[in-house]
């Protein structure tokens, strides 16, 4: 992708699995992955394409990468595949690979290396294993529960990376009906600067100190990281408080107007959203068509307003009193 001009996700996700995938996957069927650095590479090519597709750095949390996308992580695809052979030669039943399977069951089951289990291994070492019962007879109910297993696996791992995150304060507000895993309607905004910039929000890759005062070599404690807009020692500049809540001038200057569009839009079109909390109501708005890109210039004028003025940092615990009085 180095070599060509900045592509809309939807051409960089097609370009991936049309030439991307088929690279990873070579082999998965044959040489199943039981230790752990054997996907390093593979992984590594990846997320470094999913990160040049959403406009993220390398210090992105690759969790982001597939519940944004819809993609499956490489390890639990390559799995999958297998898998989907070992359930083609149950069901069509040819006579050397059959063969072949039987062999391997009986070496599984008497302690010895095989290929049914490496991949009994291999769903055993996922983040919540997976069981293929070796003592049941293979028929294609079992394979196929195995599979939706694996599925049920990767969705969980996922959803669990995201609340246990302390970044991923916006993809925690997401209602669950919405899916952890699935391509975003945020990614078809045409404007790529402000794509990018919901990407960046929803990554916890945005300007706001939370997340730049962390990076420091010596972390400024949480509760330190002031807005430097309204300065007040218990406004912590996150998502939530610049976005939604600050009453400083230079943010309610966009904000308002903001608010006042997207009302317009949801009235035109119809719709009634309720507002539970500050960034629920963001992840509404860019879950709806109507309200996306309207959605995406106001994260991107937000960000652009951090840039223009330089983060607070608090070097003492006397600089952070002395905001109470403010």
């Amino acid at each position: 992708m180095s070599y060509v001009a900045d592509l809309p996700p939807w051409a960089a996700l097609t370009l991936y699995l049309s030439h991307v995938d088929a690279h990873l996957i070579s082999g998965c069927e044959v040489t199943i992955d039981i230790r752990k650095d054997a996907l390093v590479g593979l992984a590594s090519v990846q997320h470094s394409f999913l990160r040049r597709t959403l406009g993220l750095s390398s210090r992105s949390l690759t969790t982001v990468l597939f519940t944004e996308t819809g993609l499956w992580p490489i390890h639990y695809r390559r799995l999958s595949l297998a898998l989907h052979f070992l359930l083609y030669v149950v069901t069509q039943r040819p006579q050397l690979p059959l063969a072949a399977v039987a062999e391997s069951r009986w070496l599984a089951l008497n302690g010895s290396a095989s290929w049914l289990g490496d991949i009994h291994f291999a769903l055993q070492q996922l983040p919540a294993p997976v069981m293929l019962p070796l003592l049941r007879p293979l028929t294609q109910d079992v394979i196929t529960l195995c599979m939706q297993h694996l599925v049920d696996s990767m969705r969980s791992s996922l959803a669990q990376d995201v609340l246990a995150s302390q970044r991923l304060v916006v993809l925690q507000a997401r209602p669950p009906g919405r899916g952890v895993l699935a391509r975003r309607e945020y990614l078809g905004i045409n404007c790529a600067p402000h794509r990018r910039a919901v990407c960046r929000l929803l990554a916890s890759e945005h300007p706001f100190a939370v997340e730049r005062l962390r990076r420091r070599t010596q972390p400024t404690p949480r509760n330190w990281r002031i807005c430097r807009f309204c300065r007040t020692q218990d406004a912590i500049e996150n998502e939530e408080h610049v976005l939604m809540l600050c009453p400083a001038e230079p943010l309610r200057r966009i904000r308002e107007p903001f608010m006042r569009d997207v009302h317009q839009i949801l009235r035109s079109h119809k719709r009634a959203v309720g507002i539970s909390s500050p960034l629920l109501f963001l992840i509404e708005m860019l879950g709806h068509d109507c309200t996306l890109g309207r959605t995406g210039q106001y994260v991107y004028d937000i960000f652009q307003c951090c840039d223009a003025i330089p983060l607070l940092v608090v070097t003492s615990m006397e600089q952070l009193l002395s905001y109470a009085t403010q």
